[in-house]
C-alpha cells in the first residue's frame, strides 16, 4: 500500500471516519501513530509489525534515534472501529496533529 493523504473531520466525540477504501486496504486490525510534520500515520497490522521490528533494532547508543523510536512506539494506538467505521482519536494524537 502506498502513502496517501486523506482529509479528516472529527465529530463532537473526537471520532474520525476512515474512508471505506482505506479500511479495505488496512484490513480488520490497524494502528494510528505519530508521523512526521504533525501528521498521523495509519498502518495495517502487517505494516505496523514491520515498523516495530525496524524500531526495535535502533542503536540504543544513538540518543536521537532511541528517543524517536520510543516516541513513535509509545504513541501508537490500535484503532477500534464503531459500527459506522469511525475511530476515536486519543487526545495525545489529537494534540500532536493539532486536531
Amino acid at each position: 500500500m502506498s502513502a496517501k493523504n486523506y482529509a479528516h473531520q472529527l465529530d463532537a466525540k473526537n471520532r474520525m471516519r476512515i474512508p471505506a477504501r482505506l479500511r479495505e486496504e488496512l484490513g480488520a486490525n490497524y494502528s494510528v501513530t505519530v508521523g512526521s510534520g504533525g501528521c498521523l500515520y495509519v498502518y495495517s497490522e502487517e505494516q505496523m509489525q514491520s515498523v516495530k521490528a525496524t524500531l526495535k533494532n535502533v542503536n540504543a547508543y544513538r540518543e536521537k534515534q532511541l528517543k524517536a523510536a520510543r516516541f513513535i512506539l509509545y504513541n501508537t494506538w490500535e484503532a477500534e472501529e464503531d459500527k459506522q467505521g469511525r475511530i476515536l482519536i486519543p487526545s495525545v494524537l489529537r494534540e500532536f496533529a493539532g486536531l
